[in-house]
């Protein structure tokens, strides 16, 4: 029976090389995974740990467990090389996004970070059957969106309008805009910013009949521009998503104005 008929059918464990008697030989390991071979015929799946390294044909050469391990030893260690080549390669790409990340003010540089994080995620693709996942890709597309998002912002002077509460002479309430469990109401604020009151926003369905009922509770719906920042938002991650944030944590008695709700009002959950 030559090499290439060999039938090696087994599970096989590789020692570490260096071992001059069985008393010194130690179970192969990579990065403190251990090395193994499962054989078939002359079909062999080889792991590092829990991740497959090899899985096809033994090469013609193989004989006997000897060769066997030989051959272990080499495959891993090269599959090592290879793995960590590639880590190196995605985690350069992200540490490029991420030193952009930290600098940006401008839209340019916003844009700037915006493609590093999206060139990282398609390094991460290429290179997902070595190092990487799915979950570095999608965490570099929503950077890439937010720093898109935050350049839009910022070529708009880092301000951005959002639904403020009026009286109806037209004067801005001390309120900040709430989403809670049963939707959007505002949450009155005494003049310590402490909680004076709650006021539900109207649920009906045409902009005529909301605004009658915010009225008939002594109130219109307008709005403010105040300045702002990008950050991220969502509840798990299906949903995360940048979104333009006020500053001010929410209300702002010297806010710019744009409609009061007294002439024109305009109803819009920020």
């Amino acid at each position: 029976m030559n090499a290439t008929t060999t039938d090696l059918t087994g599970t096989y464990y590789p020692t570490a090389p260096g071992a001059r008697t069985w008393r010194e030989a130690r179970e192969l390991r990579i990065d403190g995974k251990r090395v193994s071979v499962i054989v078939t015929g002359r079909d062999a799946v080889l792991f590092i740990g829990g991740g497959i390294a090899f899985d096809g044909e033994l090469p013609a050469t193989i004989a006997g467990p000897a060769d066997l391990t030989t051959w272990a030893r080499e495959t891993a260690a090269n599959a090592a090389a290879v793995v960590a080549a590639a880590e190196e390669i995605v985690e350069s790409a992200g540490t490029a996004a991420a030193t952009l990340s930290a600098t940006a003010t401008t839209a340019d540089e916003h844009r700037a970070a915006a493609a590093a994080f999206t060139r990282a995620q398609h390094v991460s693709a290429e290179r997902a059957d070595e190092a990487d996942g799915a979950l570095s890709q999608w965490a570099h597309g929503i950077n890439a969106a937010e720093h898109h998002r935050a350049a839009e912002l910022a070529e708009a002077g880092n301000v951005a309008e959002f639904a403020a509460l009026f009286d109806l002479d037209g004067n801005l309430v001390p309120a900040v805009h709430v989403d809670g469990k049963w939707g959007w109401s505002w949450k009155l604020l005494d003049a310590r910013g402490r909680c004076a009151g709650w006021v539900s926003e109207s649920k009906a369905k045409t902009e005529a009949r909301r605004i009658a009922a915010h009225a008939a509770k002594g109130y219109y719906v307008g709005r403010v521009r105040v300045a702002a920042h990008v950050e991220l938002a969502g509840g798990n991650i299906a949903c995360v998503m940048p979104i333009v944030v006020r500053n001010d944590g929410g209300y702002s008695a010297d806010a710019e104005i744009v409609d009061n709700g007294h002439q024109a009002p305009v109803y819009a959950a920020a």
